[in-house]
């Protein structure tokens, strides 16, 4: 008999232990989703205001630098995450998550130009 609430003693810890670091573990997983949600927006609106100044400046680039199609940041195009050569021009995006908003409907962004 002493035995058995000894092991079942044991396994109630375990278990609360293992219960404990899984919810610790979702915390973690959920704030660094809100990390990067929270990162996407400011991204996002600095793209905006991007492509406003982009528009003004289009004409303005120096040689080495490119504005990204999705959010209309200027960037350098050594400093690009990702780049993707679409209907014989190349195009420069400063995170990869701009690539793949590209990807799913590049005509959406080449039109825009």
């Amino acid at each position: 008999m002493k035995r058995s609430w000894m092991s079942f003693a044991v396994l109630l810890t375990l278990s609360a232990f293992l219960f404990l670091a899984c919810g610790k573990k979702e915390s973690q997983e959920q704030a660094q989703t809100q990390q990067q949600s929270s990162q996407m927006m400011e991204h996002q609106q600095m793209g905006q205001m991007g492509q406003m100044g982009g528009m003004m400046q289009s004409g303005q680039l120096a040689e080495d630098e490119a504005i990204d199609p999705v959010c209309g940041m200027k960037i350098k195009k050594a400093d690009a995450k990702v780049t993707h050569e679409y209907n014989g021009k190349t195009y420069y995006f400063c995170m990869e998550n701009d690539y793949k908003a590209f990807m799913e409907n590049p005509e959406k962004y080449v039109a825009q130009k």
